[in-house]
């Protein structure tokens, strides 16, 4: 397994509508980069927690904003007589985080989207180290002038404070149809492949296992394509994204074929878990079909630990509804009703924001929650009440710590042939094994936070 994935550096993505011969393998490289991180990150960003651009310094009017006052709060465009969300068409709120040197936006409109804008933070340091110093301010000045690329010219917080400029493909090259480029500089391969295989180093034994599963599965492109070719899709990013999606499966090994772990978060990203939903029937293990095994409403499931010693009501309630009780009715059900919204994507992307996001959007739903469930959300105000980011983190490791570091690698050390492929709160496997994954998950969660959770397996391909 490693020899095959330490040879697969060579093979890079680049939109078909570059002139190939115009790009040396570094330039490629960059350009691949670009292309390629939307997949494996986000292909739109879903919650007002994640919608955020950080300034280094006090936002002025060259930044888009205006009528700043000297508080912690700073509130613009549509907004109401008293400066809180209208919620018509994109609304900006602007915030110092801990200190005077630190301010971020968070953008919302009716439906609780924001369209990525299609820029990505590279830190210079990690770059320079693939590319070089050397090569890399050519590198960026030749796809520039080029228009190939275009850059966002402020900086953003990337990871841990560290501030980076922002780039992207320019919209003729950003969503179109994907092609292979064959890396030929075999100095580069080299060090790609070194720098590959010190990245597996660092793994524990568990993600070596979970990364050697990704090449023992197979993936039936042909299809694929043809289904995505037959489809409308809603716009050009999402076509585009299940195109790279395909052609990253096709042609595997290839440099984006790994696992990866969030650097906070601690999460295990690969291409399996960034793969478009719709395209994961097309996945199989050696000629079975896969069948998913998850979490329902998993983080919120997970938050209970909070809640164990609690005897009010309403925690009564809300471990009920979040508990495997035996109905056909749980928390984002109820909800739905709390907050007259029938669309079960948008219930669930408001209880991520109410969770994770900041104090001050979405106030209606979180007054209404509040009457509700009052103890429950006084704990999550006073867990968030240092950083807002806090307990998404700690909930999204208390995830990973069962389902990859317990779970996953339980059942691997007894059986390194069991087909498993993590997707954060969820594990794709045959049939003959879903139900004894189901039952790992359930008695290592009832062992953290008091209750059974409830676990759906389905499989991926419908009846």
């Amino acid at each position: 397994m490693k020899n095959k994935q330490s040879s697969s550096n060579n093979i890079l993505y680049i939109p078909a509508s570059i002139n190939r011969n115009f790009l040396d393998d570094k330039m490629a490289y960059f350009v691949h980069y670009l292309y390629t991180y939307p997949f494996k990150y986000k292909e739109r960003v879903k919650t007002l927690a994640m919608t955020q651009k950080n300034l280094k310094h006090k936002p002025t009017e060259s930044d888009g904003f205006k009528n700043f006052q000297d508080s912690s709060i700073y509130k613009i465009s549509d907004t109401d007589s008293s400066g809180n969300l209208s919620g018509v068409g994109s609304s900006y709120v602007v915030t110092s985080d801990t200190d005077d040197t630190s301010y971020s936006y968070v953008v919302t409109s009716d439906s609780m989207y924001h369209e990525w804008d299609g820029f990505i933070p590279i830190y210079s340091k990690s770059m320079r180290k693939i590319i070089t110093t050397k090569d890399y301010g050519r590198v960026k000045k030749e796809l520039l002038e080029s228009g190939i690329i275009t850059c966002d010219w402020s900086y953003s917080n990337f990871n841990s404070n560290r501030f980076t400029m922002k780039y992207a493909l320019t919209d003729i090259h950003r969503f179109t149809e994907p092609t292979v480029y064959e890396n030929s500089n075999i100095r580069f391969i080299n060090k790609l492949n070194n720098l590959n295989l010190k990245r597996r180093s660092t793994l524990t034994p568990v993600l070596k296992k979970l990364e050697d599963k990704l090449f023992e599965v197979d993936f039936d492109d042909v299809s694929a394509s043809n289904y995505v070719k037959s489809t409308v899709f809603k716009n050009s990013e999402s076509k585009g994204a299940r195109e790279i999606g395909i052609s990253i499966m096709k042609n595997r090994p290839s440099s984006n074929y790994y696992l990866h772990e969030g650097p906070i978060s601690k999460r295990i990203f690969s291409p399996i878990t960034s793969l478009p939903r719709d395209l994961r029937p097309y996945l199989s293990f050696q000629g079975r079909s896969l069948w998913d095994v998850d979490i329902s409403c998993a983080l919120p499931t997970l938050f209970n630990t909070y809640l164990i010693d609690l005897n009010y009501n309403d925690v009564k309630e809300y471990r009920y509804l979040t508990s495997d009780n035996g109905e056909n009715y749980g928390l984002y059900d109820y909800l739905g009703e709390l907050w007259n919204e029938n669309n079960r994507d948008e219930v669930k992307i408001l209880k991520m924001v109410l969770l994770f996001g900041r104090g001050n959007t979405i106030r209606d739903h979180r007054s209404k929650f509040n009457d509700a469930f009052p103890n429950v959300h006084n704990i999550i105000k006073k867990m968030k009440r240092k950083s807002y980011k806090i307990l998404s983190t700690i909930l999204m490791k208390m995830e990973r710590e069962i389902m990859i570091d317990t779970v996953a690698n339980n059942l691997l050390e007894r059986n390194d042939k069991i087909p498993l492929l993590t997707i954060h709160d969820g594990i794709l496997t045959t049939e003959e094994y879903s139900e004894i994954i189901k039952s790992r998950i359930q008695k290592e969660i009832k062992n953290r936070i008091g209750l059974i959770p409830k676990v759906k397996i389905k499989p991926l391909i419908s009846s």
